[in-house]
């Protein structure tokens, strides 16, 4: 009995280092970097300060959120309410929203999303670089940040 205990501890033992080794889908590997990231709902590039992710279901089933330095806030907004973020689905333009604790997915935690990585989610792909971030979607809308600057297209 005490033998098939210490297998089966083994056998457990296997599984969390495999678990724990497994996330390697954002490790910045050569047939990694090609691979979509489409699997994180929320995750960030700490080296340009932002993080994207799925907008919460209670606010909007089909548009992905991001934040980071340059994104405006929107037109005629206060300036003490919310934080500025853009949206953007997976048709139409992106536009400026304010964002708080509540706008991306709860309990969600940031993967990293270093540069020369692509994530994709709810129609909308977004690519880093080491020095910006850009979102686009299938008509070609989207935004770039970089350098602490926006740019909508």
């Amino acid at each position: 009995m005490l033998i098939v205990a210490r297998k089966l501890s083994l056998a457990a033992a296997m599984t969390v280092v495999a678990v724990v080794v497994a996330p390697g889908a954002f490790a910045a590997t050569p047939a990694a970097a090609k691979k979509p990231v489409s699997h994180a709902s929320l995750w960030e590039d700490p080296a340009l300060n932002v993080i994207c992710g799925v907008e919460n279901p209670a606010l909007s089933k089909t548009k992905v959120l991001c934040q980071g330095p340059g994104v405006p806030r929107p037109p005629h907004s206060s300036p003490s309410e919310g934080d500025p973020g853009v949206v953007l689905s997976a048709s139409g333009s992106p536009q400026l929203v304010l964002i708080s604790q509540d706008s991306y997915l709860q309990g969600a935690v940031a993967r990293n999303l270093g540069a020369g990585r692509t994530w994709r989610s709810r129609g909308v792909t977004c690519t880093t670089t080491a020095h910006a971030v850009s979102c686009k979607n299938a008509q070609k809308h989207g935004f770039k940040l970089r350098n602490h600057h926006y740019q909508a297209f």
